[in-house]
């Protein structure tokens, strides 16, 4: 008896902590014949998670089949449909019924659940044995935020992710990529083995995440600082700035793991960080700014490391 309120209790735990997602994550259910409407405005749609199957937690109602409770049920196509639909579009629609997601538990009345981020930065996967091709415009080049090569991690390329198993994944994933795509106009990485030094498995994917970017990026992790030199006849003109905590991997910010894919923990950002690389750099030739708290207003004191990250040109004079 005791063992089996033990295992109950992890598996409590284990629940409470895959539901936690950032305050940036919309999550929208519809019943079955229902519609879902997702509008991001100027920034693109970014699906975590998506099910089609028999009602959870009361929404529509208690699935029954004749009368009798049933079991959970859900399509196994389920994300994969909605991203179609919609990643990386900057508003859909999709619709709750078996004509789209195929018919998982005949007879039981059905929810469409989808949870989502509007995000303002571009993502691109491949599956294993495929390759990811990244293409900056005219002037601009590609600054990668976040990469991952492994398995069970929910990739925008295969829907298979069991929130119950740990994610796989190759440590060197950013630090490959970023090798061979930051700072050029266009790149192209293959999801293999061999190139990540990893091995999960189950299928392996790769998924990848950056901005197109029109100057020259430095960064530099808490405590540290950045350093910013122009050549001859050219000063510097700041163009953006961010001190705190996102998406970009290079300091080993926090991701966890949810049932909805893998998300940021412990997100903020300084309100003066473009104010502050502007007064410190602006029209001179060179100049230096430190990572650091009191520097800048940051919501954020405690916690893991936070960067600051400054996108910059040199204008001729």
């Amino acid at each position: 008896m005791a063992l089996k309120s033990i295992i109950l209790l992890c598996c409590f735990i284990v629940a409470a902590h895959a539901t936690d997602t950032p305050r940036s994550v919309v999550k929208v259910t519809k019943c079955e014949h229902q519609q879902i409407d997702i509008r991001c405005g100027n920034k693109e749609i970014n699906i975590l998670y998506a099910r089609y199957g028999s009602p959870i937690g009361g929404d529509c109602g208690s699935p029954h089949v004749y009368g009798k409770p049933t079991r959970g049920c859900e399509s196994a196509k389920s994300l994969q449909v909605v991203r179609k639909e919609c990643q990386g579009k900057k508003d859909c629609w999709v619709k709750a019924k078996n004509s789209v997601f195929g018919d998982p538990c005949v007879g039981v009345f059905k929810s469409l659940t989808i949870h989502y981020a509007c995000v303002d930065y571009e993502i691109v996967g491949a599956c294993e044995g495929k390759q990811i091709d990244i293409r900056c415009g005219a002037g601009k080049t590609i600054n990668v935020l976040y990469a991952i090569y492994g398995a069970n991690f929910g990739s925008l390329c295969t829907n298979s992710f069991d929130p119950w198993k740990p994610i796989c994944s190759a440590r060197r994933s950013f630090d490959v990529v970023r090798n061979q795509c930051q700072g050029k106009r266009n790149c192209w990485v293959k999801a293999k083995n061999n190139v990540f030094d990893r091995n999960c498995r189950g299928s392996s994917a790769l998924q990848v995440e950056y901005r197109c970017v029109r100057g020259t990026i430095v960064f530099a992790c808490e405590n540290k600082q950045v350093d910013i030199r122009c050549p001859s006849g050219t000063t510097i003109n700041i163009l953006s700035a961010f001190y705190g905590r996102n998406n970009q991997q290079g300091c080993r910010n926090p991701v966890q793991q949810t049932r909805f894919g893998l998300t940021l923990r412990n997100e903020c950002s300084a309100t003066n960080a473009l104010s502050v690389a502007k007064s410190n750099c602006n029209g001179k030739h060179n100049c230096w700014i430190k990572a650091h708290d009191s520097i800048f207003n940051i919501p954020c004191q405690r916690g893991p490391s936070k960067h600051l990250e400054v996108e910059y040109e040199c204008r001729k004079h």
